[in-house]
């Protein structure tokens, strides 16, 4: 027994002086659960010392260093970094099955190519500080993740670690979504629409369609902007509620062409919804940035193409793109520029809220954050580095702040609410189908 005790003492030893050496003194694991990736060069040459700031730059806790770890190949100089998304916020307790609470954001992550704006800096905090502010969200309709957010492999050639967007959704508790819209990109687009929707609850249906109306003479031509549907089934103890969820993005530019497209892009979008054959007494909500100013003429063209109603605001923010506020517009040429832009609605053909809500929120972090906004680079280029031409620094984690919508409807006492109420096997047989299709 005691030659087995000091074998294994030796054995540790050795483990022990061994992963010293190699410059991480615990093993270099973490729980399955934790979403993780591997920081390292992603030139060819795999100099994991240049330009490469800690995990904490990103938001993401430490774990360990080795010149070997993760999947692309070993580092010719320095040591690749181990990173994990910090611990998940938990979820509070949903509300009442007749209640929804849905967010709109557009979190402004463009290709590389197009603009250099701490895109992973950014996206790899926003879930957690979404969930920090409001826990008790059911549905998120987000604007802008074109290339899967926080260290998605944003190009197929470089043979990089991957941890996506979806990853740190998962982990925080919103493990349901659909794929972007115009997701596999076609021509003549270059790039997906965007959008997507994430549920704390089943999806148990979904279809998307990329618009055909479009200002093909401006570089927003290339990404396949459209609408993306869910049909989403909440369930709180024994009390199922269906919930059907249209999200987009619209035309952003100023044209003479621009209002017409956008018209004919809501138009676009109430027929996807319509194609799906929603009983009228379920809930209709359409989400995401629409590009149309609240309160205009054109907007209320939008909206009412859309025969929808754009709730109360109850907020103290009027504008959901303030440029002389966020920090991520106010160095920029569209310091100026205000607006309402990002809509939470409810369709006025379905089953109507007793009470309805909107608000701006704004996710922003306690403490500033410095990151790259202009760089001749096609890859990620961080504050840290000597290639960066500008640096600035943001507490605002997109250049639009968020619209949270609260839709309360009817459980008792009048038809259409109970026709929006289904039944336990109903739910089983509609969340199987739904992952037969997926």
């Amino acid at each position: 027994m005691k030659v087995a005790v000091k074998i294994l003492d030796l054995y540790f030893l050795c483990w022990f002086l061994l992963a010293t050496v190699n410059g991480h003194p615990f093993p270099c694991t973490v729980n399955d659960s934790t979403p993780i990736v591997w920081l390292g060069g992603e030139q060819q040459a795999y100099d994991c010392k240049e330009d490469s700031p800690g995990c904490p730059y990103f938001g993401l806790d430490s774990i360990c260093d080795d010149p070997d770890g993760g999947e692309f190949p070993p580092c010719v100089n320095g040591n690749k970094l181990l990173c994990a998304s910090p611990p998940a916020v938990p979820l509070t307790n949903p509300t009442s099955v007749s209640t929804l609470r849905v967010l709109a954001y557009n979190i402004l992550e463009v290709p590389y190519p197009t603009w250099q704006c701490g895109q992973r800096e950014r996206t790899c905090r926003i879930p957690h500080e979404v969930f920090r502010l409001h826990p008790d969200l059911d549905v998120i309709v987000f604007n802008e993740l074109f290339q899967g957010g926080c260290f998605s492999m944003f190009d197929p050639a470089i043979d990089s670690s991957v941890l996506n967007f979806r990853d740190i959704l998962t982990q925080l508790g919103f493990s349901h979504f659909t794929e972007n819209v115009g997701q596999p990109v076609q021509p003549p687009h270059l790039f997906n629409g965007g959008t997507f929707i994430a549920s704390r609850w089943p999806i148990v249906r979904n279809d998307s369609h990329v618009y055909t109306a479009a200002d093909n003479s401006t570089w927003e031509y290339l990404a396949a902007k459209g609408a993306v549907y869910a049909e989403i089934i909440k369930t709180v103890g024994k009390s199922m509620m269906t919930y059907h969820i249209v999200g987009t993005h619209m035309q952003s530019t100023d044209t003479p062409l621009s209002e017409k497209v956008r018209v004919k892009q809501a138009e676009e979008m109430r027929i996807l919804m319509e194609m799906q054959n929603i009983s009228p007494n379920a809930p209709v909500i359409y989400a995401g940035d629409l590009n149309v100013i609240n309160g205009t003429s054109h907007g209320t063209d939008v909206i009412d193409m859309l025969n929808a109603t754009q709730p109360s605001n109850i907020g103290e923010y009027m504008y959901t793109y303030h440029g002389p506020e966020n920090d991520l517009v106010n160095h920029t040429e569209y310091l100026n520029d205000t607006g309402w832009i990002d809509y939470v609605l409810y369709s006025n053909n379905h089953l109507q809220p007793t009470n309805a809500s909107v608000e701006v929120v704004r996710p922003q972090l306690a403490e500033p954050i410095d990151i790259c906004v202009s760089a001749n680079e096609l890859i990620p280029i961080y504050a840290t580095s000597n290639r960066c031409l500008r640096r600035i620094q943001t507490r605002d984690l997109s250049d639009h702040f968020g619209v949270l919508g609260v839709f309360k409807f009817s459980e008792n006492g009048t038809p259409s609410a109970t026709d929006a109420i289904i039944d336990p096997l109903s739910i089983f047989l509609l969340t199987l189908l739904g992952i037969l299709v997926n």
